[in-house]
């Protein structure tokens, strides 16, 4: 285990080194004299287990050093040390009484003392296993993970490390664990990368589902062209079951692991496929008679969304390989952030419906628009997609969320997306086996009152006229 103490004043650390000497044989003590030194230290040669903060020292307020440290580091004890009226006037108690294990050590002081305060700090560093952070590893078994990517939680389901070199990896965030932004910006300073995830099964799946979908996407777009639609062509069929697959991976690496390259790689190739099914069918409608119905679920939404926003936008003079591109992510990643299936019929945070579910998964709904739209930085090439999911739950009354944005105040581009998703949403929720056309009619019906206003006005006739032999 390693201590360090940040000290101005040589003859103190003499005096600890002799102590831990005595006491603490196997305790490694390393000396810093000022604030910068030891964020330098922290970051290339941790983890650390205990910090010791000088309270005497002129230019820095121990205090502040240490909330920064433990801002930096995460939670762990902290030893202040010094002349009692130095650390009575110089410590705030709230930032002692912010550690369970935090000690208060004045001079002058005897070796039991000394003993006694560093074994309470010590005591609560093993219990939390600090000392079997740093591991000698087969590089191989650990994924590398860009590290702009931990900003996307506050806490992961897995333990990540960092390269130190010599196929030695420092634990730097501990699973299940909430870790500070401060800590990443410390480490893309010093032109760190990437943080390194132990490949256990569900990486090891995670990863070999996606490889497994890509490969078979891929080797459908090399047949080209297609044979022409038919609804009763299995491989179109199959196609949709393989892209509603690749969603329902696409949404569990994004929420634990982040957006690999292969997650950029599956999205490419989802949306690439889907503008290929769509440009060799007759119409979106005969897409709804063979979609496969099975969940009903995110995935099936974000897949269908997509194919409805594609037959909006070429019945609106949009059409171009851009705009398609930014509406088909839009649709495959905006609802990334929720977990369970059923929550597609909740339409706002205010409606009775999500008292069906968990705490949690409230707050899910109430911030998953912002975290999807988050989500679009990770991705190249997609501006303005972003506003586009923060807004995917607004309303033309101006009832929706999070913004509350008007039917005159909708840009085209959102209202395109809202109609879309409205649109999948309900069909998902009411096609039973039942006539297709039944069901496309009693929606749009629902849509038109609602939606024919304002900005939606347009991108509703364009929706209309994707649904042949429905007129209102």
């Amino acid at each position: 285990m390693k201590i360090i103490c940040i000290s101005e004043n040589i003859e103190n650390i003499e005096h600890f080194s002799k102590l831990f000497k005595a006491h603490f044989p196997k305790v490694q003590l390393i000396s810093v004299t000022n604030q910068k030194a030891a964020f330098d230290l922290l970051t290339i040669d941790g983890p650390f287990g205990v910090i010791m903060i000088d309270t005497t020292m002129r230019h820095l307020d121990p205090s502040s050093v240490a909330e920064k440290l433990i801002d930096f580091t995460g939670s762990r004890p902290i030893v202040f040390f010094g002349p009692r009226t130095f650390v009575e006037s110089r410590v705030r108690d709230i930032v002692f009484q912010g550690h369970e294990a935090n000690q208060l050590l004045f001079f002058p002081f005897d070796g039991m003392d000394f003993k006694q305060k560093l074994e309470n700090a010590i005591r609560w560093i093993e219990k939390e296993d600090f000392e079997q952070s740093i591991l000698e590893v087969n590089v191989a078994d650990y994924l590398p993970i860009k590290i702009k990517n931990f900003y996307m939680y506050d806490s992961i389901p897995y333990d990540a490390f960092l390269d130190i070199g010599n196929e030695k990896f420092v634990k730097v965030i501990a699973k299940n664990k909430k870790y500070t932004y401060t800590l990443l910006r410390q480490y893309i300073q010093k032109d760190v990368k990437n943080l390194f995830l132990y490949r256990d099964e569900t990486i090891r799946f995670l990863e070999s589902a996606i490889q497994m979908i890509n490969e078979k996407i891929e080797k459908i777009l090399s047949v080209s062209p297609l044979t022409d639609y038919n609804e009763k062509n299995f491989n179109y069929k199959a196609l949709i079951e393989l892209q509603i697959g690749g969603v329902t991976i696409l949404h569990q690496v994004i929420r634990t692991i982040g957006v690999l390259d292969s997650v950029k790689r599956l999205t490419d190739n989802i949306i690439a496929t889907s503008i290929h099914l769509f440009d060799r069918s007759e119409n979106v409608e005969k897409v709804i008679r063979v979609f496969p119905y099975k969940e009903k679920g995110l995935a099936e939404n974000a897949v269908l969304t997509n194919y409805i926003c594609l037959a909006i936008i070429a019945n609106y003079g949009w059409d171009s390989k851009t705009t398609r591109n930014k509406l088909g992510l839009a649709s495959l990643i905006h609802d990334a952030f929720l977990t369970n299936d059923k929550i597609i019929k909740v339409y706002s945070p205010d409606d009775p419906a999500l008292n069906e579910f968990t705490v949690e998964e409230h707050e899910e709904y109430r911030t998953h628009t912002e975290r999807g739209a988050n989500l679009v930085n990770y991705f190249s090439g997609y501006s303005d997609v972003d506003f586009i999911i923060s807004q995917h739950h607004e309303r033309p009354n101006g009832k929706g969320f999070p913004n509350h944005i008007s039917a005159l105040k909708i840009t085209s581009f959102s209202a395109i997306f809202i109609l879309a998703n409205k649109f999948a949403c309900n069909f998902l929720e009411l096609w039973k086996g039942n006539s297709v056309h039944k069901v496309i009619k009693h929606i749009m019906k629902e849509m038109v009152v609602d939606f024919n206003v304002g900005n939606y006005k347009d991108p509703l006739k364009a929706l209309e006229k994707s649904m042949i032999g429905y007129k209102h």
